[in-house]
């Protein structure tokens, strides 16, 4: 499977592959606040508020200490930190708006 970009390969190869190209998580905390979000921006590639959660998008799991230690480095209580599934129109979406290659 292949994903064009402007006429430009950005990613290649079997669906189960391309899904784990990008993980979705919920940030369950206390509260949200603009100080947090400026820490965590830099760390992921995308996020948005949904009341008390974030949504946030990483390049991979790893990345999923930093983010626990950003909020609790704030003062905030983490409830949870819970992945969520990738759909392939999730991972098109990210590719396409990111323009990473990926393959």
């Amino acid at each position: 499977m292949g994903i064009l970009k402007d006429g430009r390969l950005v990613a290649a190869g079997e669906l189960q592959s391309l899904l784990q190209t990008a993980l979705e998580v919920e940030i369950e905390i206390d509260r949200v606040d603009e100080g947090l979000l400026a820490a965590l921006r830099p760390l992921v590639r995308d996020l948005r508020r949904e009341g008390t959660s974030i949504i946030a998008r990483v390049a991979e799991r790893e990345d999923l200490p930093r983010l626990a230690r950003a909020v609790v480095e704030r003062g905030l209580a983490l409830y949870a930190l819970r992945p969520r599934s990738n759909s392939l129109e999730d991972v098109f979406l990210d590719l396409v708006a990111g323009g990473e290659d990926h393959g």
